[in-house]
């Protein structure tokens, strides 16, 4: 009920959240492959030949710069959030009170009318 009172005083504030979200699955998403491959590469890659291997050098340094990237974007999301959530909760009693009387208007229709 929050989501919904958000979305219609405050859209923009609740586009923004869910877009946060999103890119935070991203970013995890990416994190995950990135380490997906580096095992693979590693796992695919002779012992005694990976210090030699450029290839895995260079993906090792670059996912190391991609990763703090997204870390660094993921702490500036979750500081959003915070904010957000705060703005959110300025709206906690208007969905309590939203969620109250959808239910009483839903068990209206247990009361005999006769």
């Amino acid at each position: 009920m929050l989501s919904l009172v958000i979305s219609i005083d405050k859209k923009e504030i609740e586009e923004e959240r869910n877009q946060l979200i999103e890119a935070n699955a991203r970013n995890t998403k990416m994190l995950i492959e990135k380490e997906d491959q580096i095992l693979d590469s590693l796992k695919n890659s002779n012992p005694d030949e990976i210090l030699d291997r450029d290839d895995i050098i260079n993906q090792l340094a670059s996912t190391k710069a991609e990763s703090t990237n997204i870390k660094e974007a993921q702490i500036k999301a979750k500081e959003r959030e915070e904010q957000i959530m705060q703005e959110r909760l300025k709206y906690m009693e208007v969905a309590i009170s939203s969620s109250v009387l959808f239910f009483c208007v839903l068990d209206l229709e247990n009361i005999n009318y006769m």
